[in-house]
């Protein structure tokens, strides 16, 4: 009859230093959202950390990952080393029962040694910690600490932005991406006075959208200015109705977000540039062909020295993005569905532009309009207006009048002054709030001179129709029900 052995393994706290990297990532993306009393800023207050300690920690990016693997360290290096359950008790203790969850299983396990525990239960460090020769059986304390500190640095990035990178991609492959789209908003005209007084926002939108369609963004830009709150809600549900079929959510993320100021700060404006600091420094780096995290944070750092004494801005960002992800791969459709092909083509409609309208000829002179769209709701109406009589006009007044709520600015004049014979004049006007119409814009161009001392005036409509982000608002209504309901126009949400 045989007989088998048994061994009774002793169950004993996990040491933190010791969690898995899965398992860290996994608690992260519980954590790493930002709320209060409930995220990793709570959780470092609970560890004793100071108020100055979590707003650095913040610029980590991966803070739970980079907490939790510090928390351990410091005191393991002190000779009291953490556990996973003293991590659970602090969790407890902010009621995160969805992360409790996540650690309970390791809070124990049966070897006594971090070596025995590694060959217990297997690890992904192991393949990562570099071969040591070991000496009566045991490895040296401080050699186990530096390698753990080693992973976590390489898998979720170095506080120092210039530390060495390793390479995560294979030069002889082409990474490709299935479709870009992008929405950008600049507000500079605030009607509240304590926001009133910005430069460069408007410039800021228009330099980035303009950068985003030379990496192949193209007519996939959206870029809109001076919003309100509710069409701000607006653009961005549009925004994220597009991006729901066309992008899958996976376990693994793909969301990375970027703040030009951490929270509680300030962002500013330095006379005499050509942007506002951030988006100066992001401008330059953005078209790097490099993992977007390792822009981030470039700019970061950039601003950071760019800062004075006195106004500091101190640029973050969040990822939960596993792959290497970059502005500037090239684009190669895949099977996307026919629902995101068809709200593709809406969205583009942000770019149309009025149809080519005819010379007006009125009284020997040759009115002609261009359309030129800086932002996807501002049309830029170039007037050229030429004399084909051989009488000169002088006082020359040309008005663009718009229905309300279209906002007409005077941009450019070249004179009031119209030669004979082949003279010309040039206009250039700015009609901005195009969200806010509700039906297609006729427009009244007028038109006033002198002829020896005669005032002579006249006026023709032009049709403009829906053109650029007015033809997208019109059907807010199928975005956000994926077109179960009419089109109808509404800027309260």
């Amino acid at each position: 009859m045989a007989t088998v052995d048994t061994v009774e393994i002793e169950r004993v706290p996990t040491p933190l230093r010791c969690l898995k990297m899965n398992v860290l990532e996994e608690l992260s993306r519980k954590l790493n959202p930002r709320h209060n009393t409930k995220d990793f800023r709570y959780l470092a207050g609970l560890m004793n950390y100071t108020y100055e300690m979590v707003k650095n920690l913040e610029r980590e990016k991966n803070p739970t990952a980079y907490l939790v693997s510090e928390w351990a360290m410091c005191h393991a290096s002190g000779g009291e080393p953490k556990t996973v359950g003293d991590l659970l008790e602090l969790l407890k203790e902010m009621r995160r029962d969805d992360a409790v969850e996540i650690l309970k299983p390791f809070e124990f396990t049966g070897p006594h040694s971090y070596q025995d525990y590694l060959n217990y239960v297997g690890s992904p460090l192991r393949s990562q910690i570099p071969p040591y020769h070991f000496q009566n059986g045991s490895r040296p304390y401080q050699e186990v600490l530096a390698n753990i500190q080693h992973t976590v640095f390489h898998n979720f990035g170095s506080p120092l932005a210039s530390e060495p990178r390793p390479p995560v991609r294979s030069s002889n492959l082409q990474h490709v991406v299935s479709d870009k789209v992008a929405l950008v908003i600049g507000n500079q005209k605030y009607v509240n006075k304590r926001l009133q007084g910005l430069v460069y926002s408007e410039k800021d939108a228009y330099d980035m959208a303009h950068v985003l369609s030379e990496l192949e963004f193209k007519a996939r830009v959206v870029s809109l200015v001076n919003l309100t709150l509710a069409e701000m809600r607006i653009a961005v549900l549009m925004f994220c109705r597009l991006l729901e079929n066309g992008v899958k959510r996976g376990r693994l993320g793909n969301n990375i977000f970027a703040y030009s100021c951490s929270s509680q700060h300030e962002a500013y404006e330095e006379p005499g540039q050509t942007n506002g600091l951030y988006a100066l420094h992001l401008l330059r780096h953005i078209k790097r062909d490099e993992r977007i995290e390792f822009i981030l944070m470039d700019v970061a750092r950039d601003v950071s020295m760019a800062s004075n004494r006195n106004l500091i801005q101190r640029p973050c960002h969040e990822s939960d993005a596993v792959f290497d992800c970059r502005l500037c791969d090239k684009i190669a459709p895949s099977n996307l569905s026919g629902e995101f092909m068809e709200t593709m083509k809406l969205w583009m409609q942000a770019h149309h532009l009025p149809k080519k309208t005819l010379p007006i000829r009125q009284d020997g002179i040759v009115v002609s309009f261009e359309y030129i769209t800086p932002f996807s709701n501002v049309l830029e109406v170039r007037i050229l207006a030429t004399n084909e009589t051989p009488f000169a006009r002088h006082e020359v007044v040309m008005d663009f009048s718009v229905p309300t709520p279209v906002k007409a600015e005077l941009a450019h004049i070249s004179g009031d002054f119209l030669a004979e014979n082949g003279g010309s004049l040039q206009q250039r006007v700015l009609l901005s709030r195009l969200q806010k119409q509700e039906d297609p814009i006729e427009v009244t161009f007028k038109m006033m001179y002198t002829i020896d001392e005669e005032v002579i005036d006249w006026e023709v409509p032009v049709q403009l129709g829906c053109p650029l982000v007015s033809s997208v608002f019109e059907k807010w209504d199928w975005w956000i029900t994926c077109g179960r309901l009419p089109a109808q126009k509404s800027t309260q949400v």
